[in-house]
């Protein structure tokens, strides 16, 4: 995505990317090597929270590619993950 560029593209690029390629954004901007803004100002506010999320977000990632949850599980624990930010 970054095509040996020194920085990623701005979000709103990153945005508009991912509408035309309809996938997320949040995966084009983890692709990209970076965090979309509202990500960051929570960060920056509630620090806790987000570390927190990253951890269940890795753990839930990991058991979903290992086989030890299923598609809809993940999902409904994303879904709880978003509320809590």
């Amino acid at each position: 995505m970054t095509s040996d560029r020194r920085n990623p593209p701005p979000e709103f690029l990153i945005s508009q990317i991912a509408d035309l390629l309809t996938v997320s954004k949040d995966v084009l901007c983890i692709a990209a090597a970076t965090i979309a803004n509202d990500l960051q100002e929570i960060a920056r506010t509630e620090p806790d929270k987000v570390e927190q999320a990253f951890k269940a977000f890795r753990r839930a990632v990991k058991d979903l590619l290992e086989g030890r949850l299923d598609q809809q599980t993940y999902d409904e624990q994303t879904m709880r993950l978003r509320g809590a930010l």
